[in-house]
Protein backbone atom coordinates (compact mmCIF):
# COMPACT_ATOMS: atom_id res chain seq x y z
CA UNK A 1 0.00 0.00 0.00
CA UNK A 2 2.94 2.31 0.81
CA UNK A 3 4.48 1.83 -2.49
CA UNK A 4 1.22 2.29 -3.87
CA UNK A 5 0.87 5.84 -1.91
CA UNK A 6 4.11 6.70 -3.09
CA UNK A 7 3.90 6.47 -6.54
CA UNK A 8 0.31 7.92 -6.47
CA UNK A 9 2.32 11.22 -4.76
CA UNK A 10 4.57 11.06 -7.79
CA UNK A 11 2.61 11.31 -10.30
CA UNK A 12 0.10 13.56 -9.02
CA UNK A 13 2.45 16.09 -8.02
CA UNK A 14 1.98 19.43 -9.09
CA UNK A 15 5.04 19.26 -10.59
CA UNK A 16 7.05 17.45 -13.26
CA UNK A 17 9.54 15.31 -12.40
CA UNK A 18 12.10 13.47 -13.63
CA UNK A 19 15.34 11.54 -12.81
CA UNK A 20 18.51 11.32 -15.11
CA UNK A 21 21.81 9.86 -14.69
CA UNK A 22 24.90 11.92 -14.70
CA UNK A 23 24.55 11.81 -18.60
CA UNK A 24 21.20 12.83 -18.67
CA UNK A 25 19.45 10.03 -19.61
CA UNK A 26 15.59 9.64 -18.51
CA UNK A 27 15.23 6.93 -15.76
CA UNK A 28 12.03 7.76 -14.42
CA UNK A 29 9.28 10.47 -15.08
CA UNK A 30 5.97 10.99 -13.68
CA UNK A 31 2.64 11.49 -15.05
CA UNK A 32 2.54 14.58 -15.26
CA UNK A 33 5.72 15.91 -17.78
CA UNK A 34 3.91 13.32 -19.84
CA UNK A 35 1.18 14.80 -20.39
CA UNK A 36 2.38 18.25 -20.90
CA UNK A 37 4.69 16.38 -23.53
CA UNK A 38 1.90 14.33 -24.89
CA UNK A 39 4.18 11.47 -24.85
CA UNK A 40 4.47 8.67 -22.96
CA UNK A 41 7.32 6.12 -21.83
CA UNK A 42 10.66 8.80 -21.38
CA UNK A 43 12.74 6.25 -20.55
CA UNK A 44 15.62 5.88 -21.85
CA UNK A 45 15.48 9.61 -23.87
CA UNK A 46 17.98 11.90 -23.23
CA UNK A 47 16.82 14.76 -21.02
CA UNK A 48 17.88 17.26 -23.74
CA UNK A 49 15.85 15.70 -26.62
CA UNK A 50 12.60 16.75 -24.67
CA UNK A 51 13.17 20.49 -24.94
CA UNK A 52 13.04 23.05 -27.89
CA UNK A 53 16.27 23.34 -30.18
CA UNK A 54 17.42 26.67 -28.27
CA UNK A 55 16.61 25.42 -24.97
CA UNK A 56 18.37 21.85 -26.03
CA UNK A 57 21.73 24.16 -27.13
CA UNK A 58 21.16 26.08 -23.77
CA UNK A 59 21.40 22.71 -21.95
CA UNK A 60 24.53 21.52 -23.34
CA UNK A 61 26.14 24.60 -22.85
CA UNK A 62 25.03 25.84 -19.54
CA UNK A 63 23.03 23.54 -17.53
CA UNK A 64 24.86 19.96 -18.30
CA UNK A 65 28.12 21.94 -17.12
CA UNK A 66 26.53 23.24 -13.87
CA UNK A 67 24.91 19.50 -13.36
CA UNK A 68 28.58 18.30 -13.70
CA UNK A 69 30.27 20.93 -11.11
CA UNK A 70 27.56 21.37 -8.76
CA UNK A 71 25.36 19.44 -6.72
CA UNK A 72 22.24 21.56 -6.52
CA UNK A 73 20.43 24.20 -8.73
CA UNK A 74 17.54 26.58 -9.25
CA UNK A 75 15.77 28.81 -11.11
CA UNK A 76 16.90 27.80 -14.73
CA UNK A 77 14.70 28.58 -17.41
CA UNK A 78 14.15 25.77 -19.62
CA UNK A 79 11.42 25.24 -22.70
CA UNK A 80 9.92 21.63 -23.33
CA UNK A 81 9.08 20.69 -27.09
CA UNK A 82 5.73 19.33 -26.85
CA UNK A 83 3.81 16.72 -29.05
CA UNK A 84 2.49 18.60 -31.44
CA UNK A 85 5.73 21.00 -31.56
CA UNK A 86 4.33 24.38 -29.01
CA UNK A 87 6.89 25.35 -26.84
CA UNK A 88 6.29 25.25 -23.06
CA UNK A 89 8.18 27.58 -20.89
CA UNK A 90 9.30 26.32 -17.63
CA UNK A 91 11.38 27.06 -14.56
CA UNK A 92 13.29 24.13 -13.38
CA UNK A 93 15.77 22.91 -10.28
CA UNK A 94 17.97 20.15 -9.85
CA UNK A 95 19.49 17.76 -7.53
CA UNK A 96 21.92 15.31 -7.01
CA UNK A 97 21.51 12.32 -4.83
CA UNK A 98 21.30 8.51 -5.31
CA UNK A 99 18.69 6.55 -7.47
CA UNK A 100 18.01 2.84 -7.00
CA UNK A 101 21.76 2.64 -6.25
CA UNK A 102 23.43 4.86 -8.77
CA UNK A 103 24.37 8.40 -8.53
CA UNK A 104 21.72 10.61 -10.27
CA UNK A 105 20.24 13.83 -10.82
CA UNK A 106 16.45 14.72 -10.01
CA UNK A 107 14.64 17.24 -11.57
CA UNK A 108 11.88 19.45 -10.93
CA UNK A 109 10.10 21.54 -13.24
CA UNK A 110 6.78 23.78 -13.01
CA UNK A 111 5.45 26.09 -16.43
CA UNK A 112 5.83 29.47 -16.42
CA UNK A 113 3.81 32.36 -18.27
CA UNK A 114 5.55 33.27 -21.35
CA UNK A 115 4.57 36.54 -23.41
CA UNK A 116 7.00 38.55 -25.33
CA UNK A 117 7.30 42.76 -25.73
CA UNK A 118 6.94 41.98 -29.45
CA UNK A 119 3.79 39.11 -29.18
CA UNK A 120 1.82 41.92 -27.08
CA UNK A 121 1.96 45.13 -29.41
CA UNK A 122 0.88 42.70 -32.06
CA UNK A 123 -2.23 41.80 -29.97
CA UNK A 124 -2.46 45.82 -29.07
CA UNK A 125 -1.98 46.70 -32.70
CA UNK A 126 -4.69 44.16 -33.35
CA UNK A 127 -7.19 45.43 -30.58
CA UNK A 128 -6.94 48.41 -32.33
CA UNK A 129 -7.91 48.33 -35.70
CA UNK A 130 -10.97 46.47 -34.64
CA UNK A 131 -11.64 49.37 -32.42
CA UNK A 132 -11.33 52.08 -34.45
CA UNK A 133 -12.25 51.17 -38.03
CA UNK A 134 -11.46 54.82 -39.09
CA UNK A 135 -7.72 54.04 -38.40
CA UNK A 136 -7.89 50.68 -39.99
CA UNK A 137 -5.37 51.35 -42.44
CA UNK A 138 -2.69 52.95 -39.67
CA UNK A 139 -3.40 49.82 -37.30
CA UNK A 140 -2.42 47.73 -40.39
CA UNK A 141 0.30 49.36 -41.40
CA UNK A 142 1.26 49.06 -37.77
CA UNK A 143 0.72 45.29 -37.66
CA UNK A 144 2.82 44.86 -40.75
CA UNK A 145 5.79 47.00 -39.62
CA UNK A 146 5.57 44.38 -36.14
CA UNK A 147 5.42 40.88 -38.40
CA UNK A 148 8.40 42.75 -40.18
CA UNK A 149 9.95 43.55 -36.45
CA UNK A 150 9.35 39.85 -35.16
CA UNK A 151 10.55 38.30 -38.88
CA UNK A 152 14.10 39.67 -38.12
CA UNK A 153 13.76 38.80 -34.69
CA UNK A 154 13.07 35.23 -35.46
CA UNK A 155 15.79 35.60 -38.11
CA UNK A 156 18.27 36.90 -35.15
CA UNK A 157 17.21 34.26 -33.12
CA UNK A 158 17.63 31.54 -35.74
CA UNK A 159 21.96 33.00 -36.05
CA UNK A 160 22.52 32.90 -32.34
CA UNK A 161 20.49 29.41 -32.07
CA UNK A 162 22.99 28.01 -34.69
CA UNK A 163 26.01 29.44 -32.76
CA UNK A 164 24.68 28.02 -29.91
CA UNK A 165 24.52 24.11 -31.78
CA UNK A 166 28.08 24.97 -33.13
CA UNK A 167 29.48 25.74 -29.34
CA UNK A 168 27.07 22.68 -28.00
CA UNK A 169 29.59 20.12 -29.74
CA UNK A 170 32.71 22.10 -28.34
CA UNK A 171 34.82 21.62 -24.59
CA UNK A 172 34.56 24.82 -22.89
CA UNK A 173 37.66 24.34 -21.18
CA UNK A 174 39.70 22.65 -24.05
CA UNK A 175 38.73 23.97 -27.47
CA UNK A 176 38.60 20.52 -28.17
CA UNK A 177 35.10 18.50 -29.26
CA UNK A 178 33.23 16.97 -26.97
CA UNK A 179 31.95 14.01 -26.24
CA UNK A 180 28.73 14.56 -27.71
CA UNK A 181 30.61 15.65 -30.91
CA UNK A 182 32.48 11.99 -30.44
CA UNK A 183 29.55 10.10 -30.18
CA UNK A 184 28.10 11.54 -33.28
CA UNK A 185 30.93 11.51 -34.97
CA UNK A 186 31.86 7.72 -34.40
CA UNK A 187 28.35 6.81 -35.37
CA UNK A 188 28.38 8.55 -38.76
CA UNK A 189 31.94 6.95 -38.96
CA UNK A 190 30.74 3.16 -38.80
CA UNK A 191 27.81 4.03 -40.96
CA UNK A 192 29.89 4.85 -43.96
CA UNK A 193 31.76 1.69 -43.30
CA UNK A 194 34.94 0.27 -45.72
CA UNK A 195 33.94 2.60 -47.71
CA UNK A 196 35.74 5.26 -45.32
CA UNK A 197 39.00 3.86 -45.66
CA UNK A 198 41.14 2.03 -42.26
CA UNK A 199 40.30 3.87 -39.46
CA UNK A 200 41.78 3.93 -35.33
CA UNK A 201 40.70 5.20 -32.44
CA UNK A 202 42.87 5.98 -29.52
CA UNK A 203 41.44 6.53 -26.02
CA UNK A 204 43.74 8.14 -23.70
CA UNK A 205 43.81 8.80 -19.93
CA UNK A 206 46.17 11.21 -17.61
CA UNK A 207 47.96 8.99 -15.21
CA UNK A 208 47.11 9.74 -11.50
CA UNK A 209 45.09 13.67 -12.68
CA UNK A 210 43.24 13.17 -9.21
CA UNK A 211 46.26 13.42 -7.40
CA UNK A 212 46.72 17.40 -9.19
CA UNK A 213 42.98 18.58 -8.31
CA UNK A 214 43.53 16.83 -4.57
CA UNK A 215 47.37 18.27 -4.04
CA UNK A 216 46.99 21.55 -6.34
CA UNK A 217 44.04 22.24 -6.73
CA UNK A 218 41.30 22.10 -9.90
CA UNK A 219 42.31 25.25 -11.33
CA UNK A 220 45.84 23.83 -11.61
CA UNK A 221 43.96 20.52 -12.98
CA UNK A 222 42.22 22.50 -15.37
CA UNK A 223 45.24 24.62 -16.67
CA UNK A 224 46.89 20.34 -17.17
CA UNK A 225 43.68 19.72 -19.13
CA UNK A 226 44.46 22.84 -21.38
CA UNK A 227 48.18 23.04 -21.79
CA UNK A 228 47.42 19.20 -22.72
CA UNK A 229 45.10 19.68 -25.28
CA UNK A 230 47.11 22.46 -26.59
CA UNK A 231 49.92 19.70 -27.64
CA UNK A 232 47.63 17.38 -29.19
CA UNK A 233 46.59 19.97 -31.32
CA UNK A 234 50.08 20.55 -32.40
CA UNK A 235 50.99 16.97 -32.22
CA UNK A 236 48.15 15.06 -34.87
CA UNK A 237 47.38 15.78 -38.24
CA UNK A 238 44.73 18.02 -39.02
CA UNK A 239 42.62 14.92 -40.45
CA UNK A 240 42.80 13.60 -37.33
CA UNK A 241 39.77 14.62 -34.75
CA UNK A 242 40.78 15.09 -31.47
CA UNK A 243 37.74 15.15 -28.38
CA UNK A 244 37.74 15.43 -24.52
CA UNK A 245 34.89 12.83 -23.67
CA UNK A 246 35.59 12.82 -19.61
CA UNK A 247 37.48 14.95 -17.19
CA UNK A 248 40.65 13.40 -17.90
CA UNK A 249 39.78 11.54 -20.82
CA UNK A 250 40.16 12.10 -24.34
CA UNK A 251 39.42 10.33 -27.71
CA UNK A 252 41.75 10.76 -31.41
CA UNK A 253 40.38 9.53 -34.17
CA UNK A 254 43.19 8.62 -37.01
CA UNK A 255 41.70 8.22 -40.83
CA UNK A 256 43.44 6.20 -43.23
CA UNK A 257 45.68 4.76 -40.07
CA UNK A 258 46.84 1.29 -40.08
CA UNK A 259 47.09 -0.51 -36.67
CA UNK A 260 51.40 0.13 -36.61
CA UNK A 261 50.54 4.05 -37.98
CA UNK A 262 48.07 4.77 -35.10
CA UNK A 263 50.74 2.92 -32.37
CA UNK A 264 53.39 5.20 -33.59
CA UNK A 265 51.27 8.89 -33.45
CA UNK A 266 49.86 8.21 -29.85
CA UNK A 267 53.33 6.48 -28.69
CA UNK A 268 55.52 9.90 -30.18
CA UNK A 269 52.47 11.78 -28.81
CA UNK A 270 53.29 10.39 -25.53
CA UNK A 271 57.19 11.00 -25.61
CA UNK A 272 56.27 14.39 -26.63
CA UNK A 273 54.50 14.90 -23.02
CA UNK A 274 57.31 13.06 -21.32
CA UNK A 275 59.61 15.91 -22.67
CA UNK A 276 57.31 18.80 -22.66
CA UNK A 277 58.30 21.76 -19.65
CA UNK A 278 55.15 21.97 -18.20
CA UNK A 279 53.80 25.19 -16.82
CA UNK A 280 51.93 23.70 -13.51
CA UNK A 281 52.99 19.77 -12.80
CA UNK A 282 54.43 17.24 -15.31
CA UNK A 283 51.64 14.54 -16.43
CA UNK A 284 51.64 11.10 -18.67
CA UNK A 285 48.84 9.50 -20.04
CA UNK A 286 48.00 6.00 -20.61
CA UNK A 287 46.43 5.01 -23.87
CA UNK A 288 44.82 2.09 -25.91
CA UNK A 289 44.08 1.51 -29.66
CA UNK A 290 41.78 -0.37 -31.67
CA UNK A 291 41.56 -0.26 -35.26
CA UNK A 292 37.74 -0.59 -37.07
CA UNK A 293 37.42 -4.26 -38.39
CA UNK A 294 34.48 -5.40 -40.51
CA UNK A 295 31.15 -5.83 -38.84
CA UNK A 296 32.51 -3.17 -35.73
CA UNK A 297 30.09 -1.09 -34.49
CA UNK A 298 30.74 1.98 -31.97
CA UNK A 299 30.20 -0.06 -28.80
CA UNK A 300 32.32 -2.98 -30.06
CA UNK A 301 35.10 -0.67 -31.39
CA UNK A 302 35.21 1.91 -28.06
CA UNK A 303 35.39 -1.19 -26.06
CA UNK A 304 38.20 -2.90 -27.53
CA UNK A 305 40.27 0.02 -27.34
CA UNK A 306 38.74 1.33 -23.46
CA UNK A 307 39.74 -2.54 -22.91
CA UNK A 308 43.68 -1.49 -24.17
CA UNK A 309 43.66 1.57 -22.01
CA UNK A 310 42.43 -0.52 -19.08
CA UNK A 311 45.45 -3.19 -19.69
CA UNK A 312 47.85 -0.06 -20.42
CA UNK A 313 47.18 1.67 -16.65
CA UNK A 314 47.20 -2.01 -15.57
CA UNK A 315 50.57 -2.78 -16.91
CA UNK A 316 52.01 0.23 -15.16
CA UNK A 317 50.94 3.49 -17.04
CA UNK A 318 52.64 5.85 -19.06
CA UNK A 319 52.48 3.60 -22.32
CA UNK A 320 50.22 2.86 -25.09
CA UNK A 321 48.71 -0.50 -25.91
CA UNK A 322 46.78 -1.80 -29.46
CA UNK A 323 43.70 -4.23 -28.91
CA UNK A 324 46.07 -6.79 -30.24
CA UNK A 325 47.84 -6.75 -27.90
CA UNK A 326 44.75 -8.67 -25.92
CA UNK A 327 44.31 -10.97 -28.40
CA UNK A 328 41.34 -9.09 -30.47
CA UNK A 329 43.14 -7.88 -33.65
CA UNK A 330 45.45 -8.26 -36.05
CA UNK A 331 48.87 -7.37 -34.22
CA UNK A 332 50.52 -4.54 -36.03
CA UNK A 333 53.83 -4.27 -37.22
CA UNK A 334 56.79 -2.59 -35.50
Amino acid sequence: MQAKQATACWDEAPCGLLVTDREGRVLAANARIEDWLGRSSLAGKHFADLLTPAAHAFYHWHVAVSVERHHQGDEIQLALATHDERSLPVLGGFRTAEYVGQACVHWSLSPVPFRSDLEGALIAACEAAEAALHEKQLAIDELQRLQAELEAHRHELSRQNRRLEVRAYSDELTRLKNRRAFSEALTERIRVGPAGGPFALALLDIDLFKTINDTLGHAAGDKVLAELAMLMQRAFRDQDLLFRIGGEEFAIMLPEASPEQALRAIERFCQALREHAWSVAAVTVSGGIANHQPGDGSDSLYRRADDALYAAKHDGRDRVLHASRLGMEPAPAR
